[in-house]
């Protein structure tokens, strides 16, 4: 089994198991080390020998296939478990299956309560070892490797979470947008989903995540700058194209909205009307229900936050 101190790479997209695997990690005093998707295989086969990696688990058979020969020839690595793979001894659900029975047996064996946690939580943990291994969002240069301590990750969720007050609440319906292999996806979008009790939808492809977001409807979205400063030039582009007529309409309107959010007051009722019949199009792309956007790293800029906040959104960097 997996002991404290030791790691466990991971290499997949957001998924449930990702999340179990961190807090199984979190009880045992073992370290989660998150690989970005786009990891090249050399890329992958250095940072396990270098991370004195045992255990390695990779989402898609693709992956499993071409790691699983890694096990007593690369660093210490002893066994690799596909999330995707529903037979045979790699597969992740029935590894954890096999655990779990082999641990009901030996409590029987052993004549213990079968009602208590199969798997003694590790309590002598110090708050200054580390949790987590991680990457940042590589939005201003190659992504680097982050190690975070129990103690600065709980600071950095509750940081947010105070910076953000009471923006989110137990209603709320995220889109998961973010990868959770860098921070920001952990501490910024992941965790404050569960410390408000709010839901979380992880679509099956995250690069295909921001075109099922009218299916998903959330009501807060997390996301790097550049698909929303893309977002922000195909709408500017559209309004740039249209007639003349339609050209001073929207101009209009924008600099009514921008005037009255200036001097903190309601839009009046015409120009609310006039918003939602140019700009409506607009915000439905990102669903009928979205109110915030937390824009995590650089390259938002005035008027992106501008236009967004036109579009009677709630934007927030970090």
């Amino acid at each position: 089994g997996v002991k404290k101190t030791e790691r466990i790479a991971v290499v997949s997209e957001n998924r449930y198991e990702l999340f179990a695997l961190m807090m199984a990690a979190a009880q045992l005093g073992a370290q989660v080390l998150v690989l970005p998707t786009n990891i090249t295989p050399s890329e992958a086969k250095q940072v396990v020998k270098n991370s004195h990696t045992k255990v390695m688990v990779v989402e898609t058979i693709a992956s499993h296939t071409a790691v699983r020969n890694w096990i007593g020839h690369v660093g210490e690595l002893e066994h690799v478990f596909c999330l995707e793979q529903q037979q045979g001894e790699d597969s992740y659900a029935i590894s954890i299956n096999l655990a779990q029975e082999a641990l009901e047996q030996s409590k029987i064996e052993l004549g213990e309560d079968r009602s208590t946690s199969p798997v003694p939580v590790v309590t002598d943990i110090n708050s200054d070892e580390t949790a987590l291994i991680c990457f940042t969002a590589g939005t201003t240069g190659p992504p680097k490797g982050v190690m975070l301590s129990h103690k600065s990750l709980v600071a950095s969720i509750s940081s947010t979470a105070a910076g953000l007050g009471e923006a989110f609440t137990f209603n709320d319906l995220f889109a998961s947008l973010l990868s959770w292999t860098n921070v920001a996806g952990i501490t910024g979008e992941l965790f404050q989903v569960i410390i408000k009790g709010a839901s979380i939808a992880i679509p099956p492809d995250m690069r295909e995540g921001y075109v099922d977001l009218p299916t998903i409807n959330p009501t807060v979205l997390v996301s790097v700058a550049l698909p929303l400063v893309r977002a922000y030039n195909n709408i500017f582009d559209d309004i740039m194209g249209a007639g003349v007529v339609t050209k001073q309409l929207y101009h209009a309107t924008l600099g009514s909205l921008t005037e009255a959010r200036t001097n903190y007051q309601k839009p009046g009722m015409t120009w609310q009307v006039m918003s939602q019949a140019l700009l409506g199009k607009y915000k439905a792309q990102f669903g009928d229900n979205l109110r915030c956007m937390v824009v995590v790293g650089q390259g938002f800029h005035r008027d992106h936050l501008s236009l967004y906040h036109d579009l009677d959104l709630y934007v927030v960097q970090t």
